[in-house]
C-alpha cells in the first residue's frame, strides 16, 4: 500500500491522490494515522481515497499532541549515508547531517504560509528529549543537525544544552524575536546557518501579509547585523508583494550583502494568494478536525529511504519491542515536502498495537 503525507495532500486531498497515484493521502500530520493505517484500519478522519469510481475525503488534516514525542531513533545505516547539510554554508561537510524537530507549528499567521492545514498551532518538546535525540545523533557520528521547525524560537535551556554539546545546526525563524544577548548564545550554541523571513520592507507590505511585526525595517536590519556578529550566515528572506517598490528593495539588498546578510530577490506569491485562495481553487473546502489520540510511534523507525524515480529494494522486516508486524500489508509511504524540495519514499515497519483512542478539543 503506498500513502501519501505531506502538505500538498493536505491542501489538495484529490489532487495529489490523482497525481501521485497513491491508495492513501493522509491529511494533516500523520503519526497517528499511520499507526491506524498499520494496525488494519481503513476508514477514518485524515483520509482521501479512491471508492469506486469516486473520491472519498474524510474530514479534514488531522493533528497529534507533539509534545509527547519521545527521542526518536535512527538506523546507523541510515545516519552513514545522510550527507546532506541542509542550507549550510560556511564549510564543507567532513560527516553526516541530521534533521531534527524541537517544536511543531507557528504563533503567527502570515497569509502566505501553508501550515494551518498540516502544522498550525504552536508546541514544542521538552529539552532534555530534544537533547537526548541529538545525542545519540552525535554518538553515530553527525556533526551537523538542521532543525526543520516552522519557527525556532528563542529557548535558552535547549540553547545551553546545545552550547556543551559543541554541534553546529541551522535554523529558519523571525529576527524580530531574538535579543541580542539571545542572539549571541544563539552563536555560542553552535548555531551556522539562519533563514529569517523578513518578507517586506514597508510597515504595510508587511501588514498586508499579517507578519504582526512591531519592529521598523531600520530596525530588522540592525537586528539582522547583529545576528551576523555570531554566526556566519545570515539569511533575509523577501517577499514579492505591491507595497515595496523595487529601487528600495535592491538598493536594501545591496546595503545588507555589504554587511555579510544574503538578502534574496524578492519571490512572488502564487496565483492564489493565501491558502484559502489555493484551496478554493483546487475545489476543496477549509474543514479542520483533530484525530484521536493514541500511542505514540515505536521510538525505532527503520525506513528505506529512496528518490521517488528509483525502484526500493524490499524492506527488512521492522521489529519493536520484541515483535514482528504480521498478518497486515507493507506500508510505504510517499512524503511530499518543501522543506528538503523533493519527493521521497520510505518503506517503514510499524509495530501493531491496541491504542485506546480519547477525544481532544481543537486546535
Amino acid at each position: 500500500m503506498l500513502v501519501a503525507i505531506g502538505p500538498h495532500g493536505s491542501t489538495t486531498p484529490r489532487a495529489a491522490l490523482k497525481k501521485l497515484g497513491v491508495e492513501i493521502v493522509v491529511m494533516g500530520e500523520c503519526e497517528i494515522s499511520l499507526l491506524r493505517l498499520a494496525n488494519g484500519e481503513r476508514d477514518f478522519a485524515g483520509l482521501c481515497f479512491a471508492d469506486g469510481a469516486s473520491v472519498r475525503v474524510n474530514g479534514g488534516p488531522q493533528a497529534v499532541d507533539f509534545k509527547d514525542q519521545p527521542p526518536l531513533r535512527w538506523p546507523d545505516e541510515m545516519v552513514r549515508r545522510h550527507h546532506h547539510h541542509h542550507h549550510r554554508f560556511e564549510a564543507e561537510p567532513v560527516a553526516p547531517g541530521a534533521e531534527v524537530e524541537a517544536s511543531r507549528g507557528c504563533p503567527y499567521s502570515c497569509t502566505f504560509c501553508a501550515k494551518d492545514n498540516f502544522r498550525n498551532a504552536y508546541r514544542k518538546r521538552p529539552p532534555a528529549i530534544i537533547l537526548d535525540e541529538i545525542d545519540c545523533l552525535r554518538q553515530q557520528g553527525i556533526e551537523y543537525v538542521y532543525f526543520i521547525d516552522e519557527i525556532f524560537l528563542p529557548n535558552r535551556e535547549l540553547l545551553e544544552g546545545l552550547r556543551a554539546r559543541g554541534l553546529k545546526f541551522g535554523v529558519q525563524t523571525r529576527i524580530d524575536l531574538w535579543k541580542p544577548d539571545m542572539l549571541a548564545l544563539l552563536g555560542q550554541a553552535g548555531c551556522v546557518s539562519i533563514e529569517a523571513g523578513i518578507e517586506s520592507l514597508t510597515v504595510e507590505g508587511r501588514a498586508a501579509l499579517a507578519k504582526n511585526c512591531k519592529m521598523t525595517t531600520d530596525q530588522l536590519a540592525e537586528r539582522l547585523v547583529e545576528a551576523r556578529r555570531h554566526v556566519p550566515f545570515v539569511q533575509a528572506n523577501l517577499i514579492e508583494v505591491p507595497e515595496d517598490d523595487d529601487p528600495v528593495v535592491q538598493r536594501w539588498r545591496r546595503q545588507m550583502q555589504d554587511a555579510g546578510i544574503w538578502a534574496n530577490d524578492p519571490v512572488p506569491l502564487y496565483p492564489s494568494s493565501g491558502l484559502a485562495g489555493l484551496q478554493k481553487a483546487m475545489g476543496r473546502t477549509r474543514r479542520f478536525r483533530l484525530g484521536t489520540r493514541a500511542s505514540a510511534l515505536s521510538r525505532v523507525v527503520r525506513p528505506v529511504q529512496r528518490r521517488a524515480e528509483r525502484p526500493s529494494r524490499s524492506p527488512r522486516c521492522s521489529r519493536t519491542s520484541g515483535r514482528a508486524m504480521s498478518g497486515l500489508p507493507e506500508l510505504r509511504i510517499l512524503m511530499t515536502t518543501d522543506t528538503v524540495g523533493g519527493v521521497w519514499t520510505y518503506s517503514c515497519g510499524l509495530a501493531k498495537t491496541s491504542p485506546k483512542p480519547a477525544p481532544r478539543s481543537p486546535l
